[in-house]
């Protein structure tokens, strides 16, 4: 199971669904600051962040960064927020 944060809200429902399932979370670029990703890293969360913005509106850039997510973590469910 992998989890895709692309709001800040989304960040912190997945952060939570995470910690109890020992499941990776990708988040989009700039939902945390970097004293947040160690923090959590910290805690044992496997934590990425994209290195650029995902536009939750742009359907072709959310499918790009799943594909990229699915590269890393092939079959696995993919768990990634509605917006």
């Amino acid at each position: 199971m992998v989890f895709f944060a692309l709001t800040r809200h989304g960040v912190a429902e997945m952060l939570d669904l995470a910690r109890g399932n020992n499941a990776p979370v990708w988040v989009n670029q700039g939902l945390l600051d970097a004293a947040d990703l160690d923090r959590w890293r910290s805690e044992g969360v496997s934590l990425t962040d994209f290195l650029y913005w995902i536009d939750p509106s742009d359907a072709s850039c959310v499918q790009a960064a799943v594909e990229t997510i699915r590269e890393h973590h092939p079959h696995q469910v993919l768990y990634m927020e509605r917006v």
